[in-house]
């Protein structure tokens, strides 16, 4: 089996789209499957020479993008140079199936049809919900396609769909394939737990842009109820420091600290030392369905409990009470805040609570189970395609 991977960002980068596709290729490339990727870096990165950790491919193309390339120039200089590459490597030899990151996004739509045109499997991976960007004329701006035309995109332009979350399962039109493919976790990674008897007050940790369907000012209300339940808890926040996330350390700096963009190399260490729990919270919009936590895997290989909203890949794989504490989505402060008392006061619970979820990962959530899953999805979807192709002649 061949697999072409095409994702629109360095692949040797941080971003979590990058850590997490160079995790799914390097478990396929263990598994036997020969794997191509075609990734995207600006020109001046210098990185364009370097593997980046990426030397367990069979062949990797890096696409130069001009930095500060405004957004519709760079969509129409993917749809050319991602076809044109695409067109080079069919050449060499055809891959068994194509997959595109987050297709909602790019321009795949002539690589896909190019892939089709060469009896290649279309596959593409969603990891959130927007439908796909349109540029019409000389508009400098996107408009989005209707729910029903993104259906109908989906199903005309792919022969199967790999959903980080189950939503993807129920929203797909009926004959298009999915593969349910939630966050992947490097067992190899995770740290031994520890036990801080001595450690003082507890800290609660956050790790990502402070988006809105994370609800940073549910975190801060329920640590703030906590606090006036009696119990010392604080929020620390980890990443990039959006706007957001400074204007709520600067509003509680009682008990709220921005800690930054954390390096890789430190990052689970970081958390382990500084941390007693998480908190993973989501609201129940589409938006929020459609997409999964894609830092789980690091609140998990840090060995501390998990607080989280009730849908996704928690809700399929992490019980309430013996692998996790789950609120509902959009819960209200309250129970939140109920959750941190919890293990506030039960310090063995908290620990029961990280040691089983991170059993169930190491089983569910491994990126070499999820490799083995990829793998048989394109098993099924080419049988399928040879049978419809025997019974057509």
């Amino acid at each position: 089996m061949r697999l072409l991977g095409v994702i629109p960002h360095d692949a040797s980068g941080s971003s979590a789209a990058a850590k997490r596709w160079r995790l799914l290729f390097q478990a396929l490339a263990d598994a036997g499957c020969e794997t191509e990727l075609l990734s995207v870096a600006p020109s001046d990165s210098g990185g364009l020479g370097n593997d980046g950790g990426l030397g367990f491919l069979d062949h990797h193309t890096r696409i130069a993008i001009p930095a500060g390339t405004s957004t519709v120039a760079r969509y129409r200089l993917l749809r050319s140079r991602l076809y044109d590459a695409c067109q080079e490597r069919f050449a060499v030899g055809r891959p068994t199936a194509v997959l595109v990151y987050n297709q909602t996004a790019f321009a795949y739509g002539p690589l896909l049809s190019l892939a089709h045109r060469h009896g290649i499997l279309r596959l593409a991976e969603f990891n959130e919900y927007h439908p796909p960007w349109v540029f019409r004329g000389g508009l400098a701006s996107p408009f989005y396609w209707d729910q029903s035309m993104f259906r109908l995109l989906v199903s005309r332009n792919l022969d199967g769909l790999v959903g980080i979350s189950s939503f993807w399962a129920t929203w797909c039109p009926a004959r298009t394939p999915v593969l349910v493919m939630p966050p992947l976790v490097d067992p190899a990674r995770a740290l031994p737990s520890v036990h801080d008897a001595g450690r003082n007050g507890f800290t609660i940790g956050y790790l990502g842009q402070c988006a809105a369907r994370d609800l940073p000012g549910t975190m801060v209300d329920a640590v703030a109820l906590a606090r006036k339940r009696g119990f010392r808890a604080r929020l620390l926040m980890y990443g990039r420091s959006p706007t957001a996330t400074r204007h709520l350390a600067a509003r509680h700096p009682e008990f709220v600290e921005d800690r930054g963009f954390i390096d890789e190399a430190d990052l689970l260490a970081t958390l382990q030392r500084e941390c007693d729990a998480f908190l993973l919270l989501r609201r129940g919009d589409r938006e929020s369905l459609a997409c999964s936590p894609t830092r789980l895997g690091d609140y998990l290989n840090a060995g501390r409990p998990l607080i989280a909203s009730d849908v996704g890949v928690i809700h399929d794989h992490f019980p309430h009470g013996t692998h996790c504490l789950r609120v509902p989505p959009d819960p209200p402060a309250a129970l939140v805040a109920d959750a941190i008392g919890t293990l506030c006061r039960d310090s063995s619970l908290a620990a029961l609570l990280a040691t089983k979820a991170r059993e169930r990962a190491e089983g569910a959530l491994s990126h070499h189970v999820h490799a083995r899953h990829l793998m048989d999805f394109v098993s099924r979807l080419k049988a399928s395609a040879r049978v419809s192709a025997g019974r057509a002649a």
